[in-house]
Formats: structure tokens, sequence, C-alpha cells
């Protein structure tokens, strides 16, 4: 994956907000006592992430709360200037540490390792989704979360085959894959994947559940994933034990929506899942485009207990909204312990 790597040194704040401090780059490299190392400042806070599609430039909204602490940018840029981003399309963040790209022309995967917001190095895995595999053309990743217990946490990649309905698991162990279905479709045939899109993966509570809204009717709900014991290797081995590929459940519709028909969908979009108000359950991120709000719905199952904006806007009054994207979320949960 060589497009991305192109380091640029004294890079500004990500976005130019006057009220926030820019946190630099040596200062997050810093190993913080008892703190994760799954976040872009090792707080144990999630943090959101960004990308400005036309310099390049990835970086990071620090979040506490409503607060955002700082912005800082990591040390590569893929831009459209480098012929980069047009290639390298950005996933998200991806297991400990990591953010994941994709080239649908090559079908490459590969991950950026990150410390702080040093970029130290790459990973590329050993499969491709290509056309000799038969896979770019119909299948697309839509997430990532910890589908097995492998060697780091998160670490997994979820796919989605619109036209089959077919979902799929690449359960990732440093460059190796091994892929594997998903027994519930979501497709043409009945109706779904037109109109529902997954728009996270849980990333708290044990067992990774998907997240679908349907942008039409506004409703969002969950696919609540169980161990499949039958993909269980003979003698069986911790590290392929559980398998979350099958559906125990598809859940009600969560208690509030938003769809076309409401203004809502136009708009604003889900931008991750993760823990904002530190209360140990999964809350939907969402940002307004038009107005560059952030907002979450703060949940209690499949309750909205209330809302979270953060403080900060990515508009036109920083300097912000025509050119930065938001990429997703990098987790504040401590990695797995094995």
């Amino acid at each position: 994956m060589n497009a991305p790597h192109t380091p640029l040194a004294g890079q500004p704040c990500l976005p130019r907000l006057k009220t926030l401090a820019c946190l630099g780059a040596t200062a997050l490299a810093l190993a913080w006592p008892g703190a994760s190392r799954a976040d872009v400042n090792r707080d144990g806070k999630p943090d959101l992430l960004w990308q400005n599609y036309g310099s390049g430039q990835i970086g990071a909204w620090l979040l506490d709360h409503a607060a955002v602490t700082g912005t800082p940018t990591l040390s590569w840029t893929c831009g459209a200037g480098g012929g980069c981003a047009a290639l390298w399309r950005p996933i998200g963040a991806f297991g400990d540490s990591r953010l994941l790209w994709h080239n649908a022309t090559s079908g490459e995967v590969s991950a950026w390792l990150l410390n702080g917001t040093a970029v130290t190095g790459t990973r590329t895995l050993a499969a491709k989704c290509d056309n000799a595999s038969g896979c770019a053309k119909t299948w697309s990743i839509v997430g990532t979360g910890a589908f097995h217990s492998g060697d780091y946490w998160g670490g997994d990649l979820l796919w989605h085959n619109p036209t089959s309905g077919q979902l799929g698991v690449w359960f990732v162990d440093g460059t190796k894959v091994e892929p594997q279905n998903i027994n519930l479709k979501c497709g043409e045939a009945d109706g779904c994947s037109y109109n529902w899109k997954v728009v996270g993966v849980s990333r708290h509570g044990g067992a990774p559940n998907i997240l679908w809204h349907n942008q039409t009717t506004g409703d969002l709900g969950w696919w609540y994933l169980t161990d499949t014991t039958s993909l269980h290797p003979t003698p069986p081995t911790q590290l392929r034990s559980p398998y979350y590929t099958t559906v125990a459940r598809v859940s009600a519709p969560l208690g509030w929506k938003c769809g076309a028909t409401g203004g809502c969908a136009k708009t604003w979009q889900v931008i991750g899942v993760d823990d904002v108000d530190y209360d140990g359950k999964d809350d939907v991120l969402w940002f307004n485009r038009q107005t560059g709000e952030v907002s979450a719905w703060l949940m209690n199952g499949l309750t909205v207990k209330g809302t979270l904006t953060l403080a900060a806007k990515c508009d036109a009054a920083s300097s912000c909204s025509t050119t930065w994207y938001p990429m997703g979320l990098m987790t504040g949960s401590p990695p797995i312990v094995r």
C-alpha cells in the first residue's frame, strides 16, 4: 500500500477551531499510565476521525463528553493531490490503534499502524477483494468489530453484498484472513438492501451487534449476533472461539427515527457507534453535513434516553465543512486481554 504513505511535517490543527489548543504529536505519543491504547490520545475515550479529501490530511477530534479537547492531525496524508484518495477509501478505525484502507481497484486491504498521531508503518492483509476472486464489483466493507477472539481488539471486517444480500466476516489474525458468511441475508429478494444500510457495529457488551438504518422510513434496528459453534475447530482452540456469525434475533426499531419523511435523513447520517457518555452502552453518533453539527443518540437498549451534541462544529466558521468529512470513531474501550 504505497500511495497513502506521504508524511508531511508541520501540519495545522484540524479543523481550525479558534477556542481549542492544538495538541502536538510528541505529546500524544507518550504512554499514558493505565490508559487504553485504542484511541488517539490514549485517555480511554473515543475520538472522532476526519479526512480532508482535498489535501489528504487526517485528524481527530479528541472527545470528553460534549467537549472537543484537541484537534491534532496524523503524520501521513492520503489526498486527491497525490492520487491516493481516488484509489484508497478510508474505512475507519480498525482494531487496536489502526486505521483501515480499502483499494477497490486492486482489492487490497491495508492498515496504518498508529502511535498517537504518528503513523509508524502499514500492515496489508494477505487476502484481496478483486476481480479474480469475483468480489470487487459486488462486495464492500461496511464495518469492523470483534467477531472472534483474535490477536487484537475489534480487528475483523464486516462485508455486505447488496445484490445477494449476503453479509460476511473476514476473521483477521495478523495479516491472515479467514472468511465466513453470516447466516441471515439482507438483499434485493426480500426488499431489504436498497432501503437498509449497515451503519455501525457495536463495541460494548460482549458479542458484536450490527446496526441498520432505513433512510426511507427512518427506522434503526439491531441484528444481535451469537456464537456459531459448528465453526469451532476440532479440537477447539481459543483463537477461533467464538465465531459471531449467527443472527440470534432481529430487534424492534429503536425508539426514535431519522427518515426522509421527517427531513432528517437528507442532512443527518450515522458516522459511528460507541459509548460517548461513558455508561458502558453503545450510542449512535450522527453528523449533519449542512450545519456541521455532530450529535449522539444516547442509548439504553432500544430506548433513546437523550442526546449529546458536541460543542464544536465542522462549518464555514471553522474553515472545515467544505473540505473535511468524518471517517468514524476510534474507540476508547480497552483492548481485550488474552
